[in-house]
């Protein structure tokens, strides 16, 4: 039986899985489907069962991602063909639902995805959320934020992002800030991580998506 630390650490490398034909969202969204199915081997506690819908969340919100406008590497043209809403404020993105954060290079003109997806839990996206809205870099945050797009369930996503250099620079404060909680560091530092993983000289800017919040 696979154990859980094994789980755990399958998961914080499935960032490391590369974009291509048969990688990218598709091999991680596989790669859940596989440790889902070693979660439900276990047997059942609070750690298993927190896991598994922690696990199931990654997963159905990487689907959605992929139905909507992740069909294929040249997946940003329609995307941006779409009637757009201007949005700017990160006080619009949902708290209760997974946040996502991707690599593009701007190549003539368009966007294209060349990193993984790094998908937060709806717990993280809370508290990273609830920390951004009193951060200097909110402002970046909020700059280009649009509704751009929505689910295969019709539900809206807001989309924002910003040069590689500025998030970089938003990782260092993070991490240099001595006042944030030990949950939020461990945000900080999965997507430091995610960040330093990336080729940066393949990387123009980092996206973010999100689910709009309910009126």
């Amino acid at each position: 039986m696979v154990g859980l630390l094994v789980i755990m650490k399958r998961w914080r490398q499935i960032g490391d899985i590369l974009s291509g034909e048969k990688s990218g969202v598709k091999s991680q969204i596989e790669e859940l489907d596989r440790m889902i199915a070693d979660v439900q081997a276990m047997p059942k506690t609070p750690t298993t069962e927190s896991l598994m819908e922690s696990l199931q969340a990654n997963k159905d919100f990487l689907i959605e991602l992929n139905s909507a406008y992740y069909a294929n590497n040249s997946l940003r043209t329609k995307y941006y063909l779409d009637n757009k809403e201007i949005i700017s404020s990160i006080e619009n993105i949902s708290l209760d639902k997974p946040m996502s954060f991707s690599g593009y290079c701007l190549k003539k003109g368009n966007f294209e995805l060349v990193t993984p997806i790094k998908t937060l839990t709806p717990e993280q996206t809370n508290t990273l959320l609830a920390y951004l809205l009193n951060c200097e870099y909110r402002s970046h945050y909020d700059k280009d934020l649009q509704c751009i797009s929505q689910t295969i369930k019709g539900e809206a996503l807001l989309t924002g992002w910003m040069p590689k250099s500025v998030f970089k620079d938003f990782l260092d404060l993070a991490k240099n800030d001595c006042s944030i909680e030990i949950e939020l560091q461990g945000i900080i530092t999965s997507l430091a991580e995610m960040f330093y993983s990336w080729d940066e000289n393949s990387i123009t800017d980092v996206f973010f998506d999100g689910y709009r919040k309910a009126t």
